[in-house]
């Protein structure tokens, strides 16, 4: 979080996960009904959806970095579902904000006021047409309950023809009911495109204050060739006693097991890396000993078993 407050990118992520997330709570409050505490309910379960994804995405990043794969695979899949419900509350969102737009400017309208008038008015007639065809078939007068049958299918007709232009009138004055009608039925894309954008940024943006820069990686590991110098009398002291006592530097490790016999412990890969291993070899090596049972992980990092049990 305090990263992210310190750069412009780290804020335009802020913003628009903000707004993804009302977006979703929008959604899932609309489900609640009218009871407070459901509303609460759905409202907290939407936005941690949210702040859910965007956390994983960046452990995603930090464990891929660390050069774990399975794990940033499982939780790609795990974040990929909950961006998936964000950019989809996202985008019933946008169409929920054009359709109470639309709604309220047809219904300010004269056009639309007087089609529903003659709508109401012809609605009234065919039930007045249906039930005195009703009284006139009851009193055995079916000429006369023939004719208003005729009137009230008449009306139907008419009445169908009123429904349509009402529901065709173009009355489109605010931006978000001219853009939807511009785009008619296409609307749903540009809505998605909306979505994406809401959702995506912020999780690219995150990705990328992750990763360091090459500036960022130099500086890194200038320093630890710097702490590894600094390190080095110690290790001169425990290298193997059949090396020359005036040896003050240390040779390079020809293992993992090499390099732990001279240590005296189980060396990380950011120390050996510096030696020329990659960590390919590094982490075969590093198996091999666990399947022997000489060394044991321990959370992140692994020990020698004599470590642990001493």
């Amino acid at each position: 979080m305090i990263t992210l407050l310190k750069t412009p990118l780290g804020w335009l992520a802020l913003t628009l996960a903000a707004f993804s997330a009302y977006c979703e709570v929008s959604l899932f409050v609309s489900f609640a009904g009218d009871q407070l505490g459901n509303q609460l309910q759905a409202g907290v379960f939407a936005a941690a959806l949210v702040c859910g994804q965007f956390l994983l995405i960046s452990e995603l990043v930090t464990h891929w970095q660390q050069g774990l794969r399975l794990l940033p695979v499982v939780t790609a899949l795990v974040t990929a579902t909950l961006l998936a419900i964000s950019i989809g509350g996202t985008v019933f969102y946008f169409e929920s904000q054009y359709q109470s737009a639309l709604d309220h400017e047809q219904s300010g309208s004269d056009d639309y006021q007087s089609l529903s008038r003659l709508i109401d008015q012809k609605e009234d007639t065919i039930r007045r047409a249906k039930a005195l065809a009703d009284t006139e078939s009851g009193r055995g007068n079916t000429w006369m309950a023939g004719q208003h049958t005729k009137a009230a299918t008449r009306a139907e007709r008419e009445l169908t023809t009123l429904l349509d232009r009402r529901s065709r009138l173009q009355s489109a004055t605010g931006t978000a009911t001219v853009v939807g009608r511009s785009f008619d039925q296409y609307r749903w894309s540009v809505w998605l495109v909306f979505a994406s954008v809401a959702d995506l940024l912020p999780a690219l943006a995150i990705v990328l204050l992750k990763t360091p820069n090459r500036k960022t990686r130099a500086v890194k590991t200038a320093h630890n060739t710097i702490e590894q110098q600094a390190q080095q009398p110690l290790f001169a002291s425990l290298e193997d006693p059949q090396q020359p006592e005036n040896s003050t530097e240390i040779q390079p490790f020809a293992t993992v097991r090499h390099a732990i016999e001279v240590l005296g412990y189980m060396p990380s890969w950011s120390l050996l890396k510096q030696q020329g291993f990659t960590y390919t070899s590094y982490k075969k090596q590093r198996d091999e000993l666990v399947t022997a049972g000489l060394v044991r992980q321990n959370g992140q990092s692994y020990q020698l078993v004599q470590e642990q049990t001493a």
